[in-house]
C-alpha cells in the first residue's frame, strides 16, 4: 500500500492502475483481505510448498505453504505460507500436514534473522 497512498491520494481515488479491483473498493477504501503471508518456524521436519496449514486443534484448515526449507543462517526449518487473518497474529500455533503427519508450528515474524549489514548514520 506504501506505492498507492493513502485514502484520499489521487491514485486511490482514480484507481487507474492494473490490479485496483483486486484490494480497493470503487470509494478508495482497502477491500477487507481473506488471507495474510506469514512466516512459520518452530518445526521439526522442513514445510515445502503445498502443505496444508491448520489450526491449533488440527482440525480446520486455514491456509496453505507456498515455500519452505532449512534456513541455513536461523539454523532451522523455516516457511512461508498464506493463512485466515484471525491466525495471522506472531506466535500463534497452528499444526502443518508433513508427509501424513502433523507436526506443530508457529507463526513467526519476518524476517527469520536481523539484517547485520552497515548503515550509514
Amino acid at each position: 500500500m506504501w506505492t498507492v497512498g493513502g485514502p484520499k491520494t489521487r491514485r486511490r481515488q482514480e484507481q487507474g492502475f492494473l490490479g485496483a479491483s483486486a484490494f480497493l473498493e470503487p470509494s478508495g477504501k482497502l477491500k477487507p483481505q481473506t488471507r495474510k503471508r506469514v512466516g512459520i518456524a518452530g518445526m521439526k521436519a522442513p514445510a515445502r510448498g503445498g502443505t496444508v496449514i491448520f489450526d491449533a486443534t488440527g482440525e480446520t484448515q486455514i491456509g496453505v505453504i507456498t515455500s519452505g526449507g532449512f534456513g541455513p543462517t536461523f539454523n532451522a526449518p523455516v516457511a512461508m505460507g498464506y493463512v485466515q487473518p484471525s491466525a495471522a497474529k506472531d506466535g500463534t500455533d497452528i499444526m502443518l500436514s508433513v508427509r501424513g503427519k502433523l507436526i506443530p508450528a508457529t507463526v513467526a515474524k519476518m524476517p527469520f534473522v536481523e539484517c547485520s549489514y552497515y548503515r550509514v548514520p
